[in-house]
């Protein structure tokens, strides 16, 4: 099988991808998992491939993500699908940040391909969005709350996600205050791809200060930053800033920085 999942909405992206992982491990428990970036691993498509041609006694179906997928050629591409779409062994899930990929890599859109796109939210569909992120997490907001939200965050799905995290877990008597906090980190510019994220989890301090000075500089809201780096920053670290900015001990620019530093 073959799953193809893209579009400029990381976010949803993101929680899709961890759905399809769930269900495979629900459906084939025990089965391996294995991930790779084209954007950080120049021979990625040597190594899905070498993956996907072993075979192991102890795991008999293989699901492999593949992130940066259109990093590939085309043809380097093809291959991997011909090997999976049709495959009840081989699942590749193929991730990428592009709304609508050049016509050159038609063989995704095949029918074979399960195809799923998540461009950036706007007007309604954006509220929308917003409250019921809201509402899975049992925080209750008033619709005036929801769409001032909505317009402060502006299609940054990640920052709105993190923002209500922190909502949720604030007393009642004191959401409305740091909702007014919040609205002030509206955020704006281009979006950092997957591999300036990973950055701030490797190489030395200072170098991973440099990086966060680089991610700032995009205009992002330090709480999309916060989001996306912590899957590749030290898990300590990342859990103790986010339980930092949950308590309101620290702001988001503070746990960026002790992110960055440990």
């Amino acid at each position: 099988m073959t799953i193809f999942l893209h579009g400029a909405d990381s976010y949803r992206r993101a929680q899709r991808l961890a759905e399809a992982i769930r269900q495979f491990l629900s459906k084939y428990p025990g089965s391996g998992i294995r991930r790779f970036d084209a954007e950080s691993e120049p021979d990625a498509a040597d190594r899905v491939n070498e993956v996907l041609s072993s075979t192991s006694l102890f795991s008999p179906r293989t699901l492999v993500v593949l992130s940066g997928a259109l990093e590939l050629t085309p043809g380097q591409l093809k291959v991997l699908v011909n090997r999976t779409a049709t495959s009840e062994r081989d699942h590749l899930i193929l991730v990428a940040d592009t709304d609508k990929p050049a016509k050159t890599y038609a063989r995704l859109t095949e029918d074979d391909v399960k195809q799923e796109s998540f461009p950036k939210l706007a007007g309604d569909a954006w509220v929308t969005f917003v409250a019921r992120e809201a509402q899975h997490r049992n925080c209750e907001l008033t619709r005036t709350e929801v769409q001032r939200l909505a317009a402060a965050f502006s299609g940054d799905s990640w920052g709105v996600a993190t923002e209500l995290d922190v909502l949720a877990a604030t007393p009642a008597e004191f959401r409305a205050e740091r909702m007014e906090r919040s609205i002030a980190a509206a955020p704006s510019g281009g979006t950092p791809s997957w591999g300036e994220f990973r950055k701030l989890g490797s190489g030395d301090p200072a170098g991973r200060l440099a990086t966060l000075a680089h991610l700032e500089a995009t205009g992002d809201a330090p709480a999309k930053i916060f989001a996306m780096a912590s899957y590749s920053a030290n898990p300590l670290a990342a859990a103790r800033g986010d339980v930092a900015v949950k308590t309101g001990g620290w702001d988001f620019d503070e746990a960026l920085v002790a992110l960055a530093i440990y």
